[in-house]
């Protein structure tokens, strides 16, 4: 093939896309907004499985949740059914003034170990030459995926973006502790919340990650734990974990003793089963729509190239009699097909594009996108170009008709 037939096709091949401009803009748009809706939402649909599955964590262990609020009135606690106040009577509204810490640092020393009642995360900013350090007591321990060592009464991890920069121990009151990395799975579980692995790795880059069932000895290695507060402590993420009617009543005094706030403890499964249905149900009807009006378009996209080249069946064939080879003429018809998809595929892949950062997995679904699109547009010009050898063959007495 010489260089001016070259050009000549080059030219053709866009006469043909500048006549059928229009189209090929339209629907660009279409499916690059069909596209990235569907995406959007898969990606959605995969975080909010990973949500589902660290909430089944604490559904699993019989999670009830901690709210903090001014002491309720005795009309308020007797309509929530939450019963009497933790000193036998009712509560009274006005929010006592708190009277001393000790009965809730108790709590914490017996509640927050290896099999207690309790589990709670901390974070300490500017602990041990860290950024923060993120401490996992009592049953949060074992929460997050880190197999942590059960024989050792504390273990220490950083993020994996200090792999390499800190040495394997950690020396604590002339004591020296393994210092492991966090794995790529590692995420932060809180009831019907979840930090997965890709906020963990943007949001903990210069981290120390403890876990330590034990609240007593976590507080002598780090003296900032061993707080009340209610904005900082423990107590701030606090969840208790199948507390007995005994538990939840202590608790609830030491916090009232210790802060003059009322505990309300609600079980984590009250009201989420009917949530999460709506919210599935919702989200696949968003996926159904959003899938139909791509699979739509997609369709009306290989239509409407086929019928462009249909249209063009009469003048190619006009064009073979006068010496142009076939091979040439589809030649001619794949790039006009692929040109016509050219413009949607690279919206559409813009589109999956932006959200590759969130999920790997999207870049290999690019590039299987973009090979469907190339290996489409070469069997639709080919279905188009058979059409033009069988009218080639009859003669120009059939082009009229074409």
């Amino acid at each position: 093939m010489t260089l001016v037939t070259l050009v000549t096709l080059a030219r053709q091949v866009a006469r043909d896309v500048w006549h059928d401009l229009g189209w090929i803009v339209l629907y660009g748009v279409l499916m690059s907004c069909a596209a990235y809706a569907l995406v959007l939402m898969a990606v959605n649909r995969a975080l909010v499985a990973d949500k589902g599955a660290a909430t089944e964590l604490f559904l699993e262990r019989g999670a009830q949740t901690v709210t903090l609020s001014d002491v309720p009135s005795r009309a308020a606690v007797a309509a929530s059914g939450e019963g009497t106040a933790s000193d036998g009577g009712t509560a009274t509204g006005g929010g006592a003034a708190p009277r001393d810490a000790e009965a809730l640092l108790a709590f914490f020393d017996e509640a927050l170990v290896e099999d207690g009642v309790a589990g709670s995360v901390v974070y300490v900013p500017g602990a041990l030459g860290y950024d923060v350090a993120l401490v996992f007591l009592g049953a949060y321990a074992d929460l997050p995926a880190y197999e942590r060592d059960r024989s050792a009464p504390i273990s220490f991890a950083v993020s994996r973006g200090l792999a390499g920069e800190v040495p394997g121990t950690l020396e604590l009151d002339g004591t020296r502790y393994p210092l492991d990395v966090v794995g790529p799975d590692f995420g932060i579980p809180y009831p019907g919340y979840y930090e997965g692995p890709e906020l963990v790795e943007d949001n903990y880059r210069n981290t120390l990650f403890v876990f330590c069932p034990s609240y007593r000895l976590a507080c002598e290695l780090i003296g900032e734990l061993r707080s009340t507060d209610a904005l900082s402590g423990p107590l701030q993420r606090i969840v208790l974990f199948d507390p007995s009617l005994e538990d939840v009543a202590r608790f609830r005094g030491a916090v009232l003793d210790a802060t003059g706030l009322y505990a309300r403890v609600t079980p984590l499964d009250e009201g989420m089963v009917s949530e999460s249905f709506s919210s599935a149900r919702t989200q696949l009807a968003v996926m159904s729509f959003s899938a139909l009006a791509a699979a739509a378009l997609a369709a009306a996209l290989v239509a409407s190239l086929f019928s462009a080249l249909v249209r063009r069946v009469g003048e190619l064939s006009v064009h073979h009699v006068f010496g142009a080879p076939l091979g040439l003429l589809y030649a001619r018809m794949a790039a006009f097909a692929l040109i016509y998809q050219a413009l949607p595929t690279c919206l559409t892949l813009a589109a999956m594009a932006g959200l590759a950062s969130v999920r790997a997995e999207l870049v290999l679904a690019m590039a299987l996108v973009a090979l469907a699109v190339v290996a489409e547009s070469l069997l639709v010009a080919l279905l188009a170009w058979r059409g033009l050898r069988t009218v080639a063959r009859r003669g120009l007495r059939t082009t009229r008709g074409t």
